[in-house]
């Protein structure tokens, strides 16, 4: 019995209505970028040097800010409270939860979309910062996420009380 074809990160990307386009002669510190020109994600811009598991995950990271863009849901902002969360937090704050939620996102693409042999090679490069980091920054995402909750509770109830 043959195994199925499985999808690649590229082909995933396209499935989305990304188009992956590969640039040369970007400076090595350029790994990616997510293209929103017109108020709309249409392509990936990668730098071409890159090898394969970090290339997937380029694109993974990228996609998963394109799916932030579109307020899909993730394992970190899985509830409508939280986006609204997000929506009052400081700059700072709003940036390191999207950013960790885009890794987290790439992280659960690389386990489905690169090939058993490149997730190795990423896994045993990455594995103790991924699990440490990993579990860190969720319980902080999570924890400020319930502090902007708690908040803006607590304010709607003083302005409540304010008014009467």
């Amino acid at each position: 019995m043959t195994e199925p074809k499985r999808l690649t990160m590229t082909e995933y990307a396209r499935l989305n209505g990304l188009e992956i386009e590969e640039l040369e002669g970007m400076p090595a510190r350029f790994d990616g970028q997510l293209d929103l020109t017109n108020d709309k994600s249409r392509h990936i811009a990668i730098n071409r040097n890159l090898t394969s598991w970090p290339r997937d995950l380029v694109i993974g990271r990228e996609i998963g800010y394109f799916a932030q863009e579109q307020r899909w849901h993730s394992m970190i902002l899985d509830r409508p409270w939280k986006w609204e969360a997000l929506a009052a937090a400081p700059d700072n704050v709003r940036e390191f939860i999207l950013r960790y939620d885009a890794e987290f996102r790439a992280g659960i693409l690389m386990v489905h979309f690169t090939p058993r042999d490149e997730f190795r090679g990423y896994f045993k490069k990455k594995f103790l910062k991924s699990v440490t980091a990993g579990f860190w920054n969720h319980f902080i995402v999570q924890l400020r996420l319930v502090q902007f909750r708690v908040q803006k509770t607590v304010h709607k109830f003083f302005y409540v009380l304010a008014l009467s």
